[in-house]
């Protein structure tokens, strides 16, 4: 996202995943439709940024994460990109550097 797409109501959300069996695999994959489903409807006008995702293995669970100006925009890539989600929540970056995309 530039700095002029950027604004004062960009917030982070997290999509909360749990999975089983090949998690990193499974995470990778869904990473890459993330981005590209991110990446069309920011094309169509929409603020939002697939940042990456973290692993919590102990947990058996991923955290994608997002910047966007609302949820739904969040809703809307997730369920573009075919991704199973317990639930889409907001988050609070402490500390955590968000490197824009090229």
């Amino acid at each position: 996202m530039s700095d002029t797409t950027r604004s004062a109501r960009t917030r982070t959300f997290v999509v909360e995943c749990y999975q089983q069996a090949n998690r990193r695999r499974a995470a990778v994959s869904a990473g890459s439709r993330l981005r590209e489903s991110a990446a069309t409807l920011r094309e169509g006008g929409r603020a939002i940024r697939y940042v990456g995702a973290l692993e919590v293995p102990q947990d058996e669970v991923i955290f994608h994460v997002f910047e966007s100006a609302t949820s739904g925009a969040v809703e809307e890539a997730c369920r573009t990109a075919g991704l199973v989600f317990e639930r889409i929540v907001e988050s609070i970056a402490v500390n955590l550097r968000l490197v824009p995309e090229a």
